[in-house]
């Protein structure tokens, strides 16, 4: 007897767009409403797929540019204008400074640098951590060919013998 072919409802569409969205595996997504392959979870909900995966990612980067703009996590702001910052210019980056801000409830007696208290209460100071400067990218390794044919006449047995 054959299976009965499965039909999705609204409510697993919309359970597979949510796990989709925290990137839970294929696999276990297809476990979830019952389905054998991932193939199987591709062909029934693919829109409900695109959609949670597109949301997560919008939801991370949204976070990560929260971050970035805070100023409470350089390393976060660092990466922001070395990866996605800098999408679409063609300049250089040499003019990008990063500024560390340190918050403290009170600031600290033995220091002759100046606190600025903030709205929040806090007392904050600035700091230039160091100018950014353009990452150099790795060149590609470069092969030596296996074997050169100049001469098809005698059908490259010159070429595959090493001279002496």
């Amino acid at each position: 007897m054959a299976r009965p072919p499965f039909k999705p409802t609204a409510e697993q569409r919309k359970m597979i767009e949510l796990l989709a969205g925290t990137f839970v595996p294929q696999s276990v997504l297809a476990d979830t409403v019952g389905l054998r392959s991932t193939k199987s979870l591709r062909k029934h909900f693919s829109k409900a797929l695109n959609a949670g995966y597109a949301k997560g990612i919008d939801l991370v980067a949204k976070t990560c540019w929260e971050m970035a703009q805070s100023g409470k996590f350089p390393q976060v702001t660092e990466f922001w204008v070395r990866t996605m910052g800098s999408a679409g210019f063609a300049g250089d980056t040499q003019d990008i400074t990063l500024i560390q801000r340190f918050y403290y409830d009170e600031p600290p007696e033995d220091t002759d640098e100046e606190y600025k208290l903030t709205k929040s209460g806090e007392y904050m100071i600035e700091r230039v951590i160091r100018p950014l400067k353009p990452r150099r990218m790795a060149k590609p390794a470069r092969r030596k060919p296996a074997m050169v044919i100049d001469n098809l006449q005698d059908g490259g047995a010159r070429d595959a013998e090493p001279e002496a």
